[in-house]
């Protein structure tokens, strides 16, 4: 009789201790450990369904077989040290932030819309960009990407060049970008400025061509949600205008803070609804009230058409993340912004109906900012997982960020 099983890990490690079991098509772990589990079962089966994986075995004891140690489960590259147990229950795992996580009950009951949206999420977005990869029909909106002199390059290196006082300050330094399938864009800038930068996504469509034509020196296909990489990999993590696109984005800011050992920095749509003040709520409302009289949907929950919904970023919550891992410093900045179509290929400084509606467009929601009727339209938040450098925190200053040391846990022994 054939059995459904889930793995569990049991190690008194620490941070390795669940590095690649589920990546068994990316390592050959999968023939390390076959014909190693005992207790009478025969070889394990393997069913990979994207980041899960479900191992089925038969015949054996009723009991819970389990690899022996010393063998090739015990070692680091597969589990990082300790025992695997597997259970007839049956279950499929994730790997959450270095931990194990019941996701789903029995194998092939994924009927509940918690369960199965994740994975169908990111299977949406990982054909996101076969429309624009060389062979597509959005090949040209593609091409127009690279262009340096365009309304959408310039709107982007806007927000690019909020990263430019961490570049500064730590020269050299290795970055890893998430949701970077857009051609590497982020990883291209950061290298053009000196800083050694790895792109990843969940959709390396676009990425393998970039490294093809040598705009990249290399990637990697990573799900934000489960990093591959191990603690530390990093001095800092960036994810530009892709966090809202994640199915569960809390995993992704975790697993971020555990690959970077300096810091991550998230550039984002900001959450609006979130520590409004009277003005900023007033001029909501009335804003609000011409989009009703317009007959526009409210923006306060927003879809995208691939698929995702739109999850903006407060300050708060970033606080709150931070004060629960017991980190000490976090700074904050914001940068606006507006697209119109055609941006693509509108060239900069020739005037252009884009380039002016969108400068003209910048500039009200600068003005809208500086009299405090609203914040940024895009939250810039970097998370110190060290303390900042006092060069670092005067740089950030100057370039507008405001820096907030948070409180101590008092029940937290020095």
């Amino acid at each position: 009789m054939a059995r459904w099983a889930r793995l569990e890990l049991a190690t008194d490690g620490l941070e390795n201790r669940c590095s690649v079991l589920l990546s068994y098509h990316r390592v050959e772990a999968k023939t390390d450990i076959q014909g190693e589990i005992r207790s009478g079962c025969s070889t394990p089966e393997f069913c990979h369904h994207g980041q899960l994986t479900m191992v089925k075995w038969s015949g054996g004891q009723a009991g819970t077989p389990s690899v022996p140690e010393g063998s090739a489960a015990n070692r680091p590259r597969i589990f990082g040290g300790g025992r695997a147990v597997a259970h007839p229950q049956g279950a499929c795992l994730r790997r959450q932030g270095g931990l194990f996580s019941r996701i789903m009950g029995p194998a092939g009951d994924d009927s509940g819309a918690q369960e199965g949206f994740p994975h169908k999420s990111q299977l949406l977005h990982e054909s996101h960009y076969a429309e624009f990869a060389s062979t597509g029909p959005k090949q040209k909106e593609a091409d127009a990407w690279l262009a340096n002199d365009t309304v959408y390059a310039w709107r982007h290196r806007r927000m690019y060049d909020c990263l430019l006082p961490l570049i500064e300050a730590a020269k050299g330094s290795d970055w890893l970008t998430i949701g970077d399938g857009k051609i590497g864009s982020d990883a291209r800038y950061l290298i053009e400025h000196g800083c050694p930068a790895l792109p990843t996504d969940i959709s390396d469509i676009l990425l393998q061509e970039a490294k093809k034509n040598g705009l990249i020196p290399d990637y990697r296909k990573e799900n934000a949600e489960a990093l591959s990489f191990a603690d530390g990999s990093f001095d800092y993590v960036l994810c530009k205008n892709s966090y809202h696109h994640f199915p569960r984005p809390m995993l992704a800011f975790y697993e971020m803070l555990r690959v970077a050992r300096r810091a991550i920095v998230l550039i984002e749509p900001d959450d609006h609804y979130v520590n409004e003040k009277l003005a900023e709520l007033a001029f909501r409302r009335v804003k609000d009230l011409f989009r009703r009289l317009g007959r526009k949907e409210s923006q306060q929950h927003v879809f995208e058409p691939v698929g995702n919904y739109v999850y903006s970023l407060s300050r708060r919550e970033v606080e709150k993340a931070a004060l629960g891992l017991n980190l000490k410093y976090v700074a904050f900045g914001g940068v606006n912004d507006h697209y119109l179509p055609g941006g693509e290929t509108a060239r900069i400084g020739e005037n252009t109906p884009q380039e002016k509606k969108t400068r003209r467009m910048i500039k009200l929601q600068d003005l809208a900012c500086r009299l405090g009727l609203k914040r940024p339209r895009a939250i810039v938040a970097v998370v110190f997982k060290e303390t900042p450098g006092q060069r670092l925190m005067e740089s950030l200053r100057k370039e507008g960020f405001e820096l907030r040391i948070l409180p101590d846990n008092p029940y937290l022994a020095p």
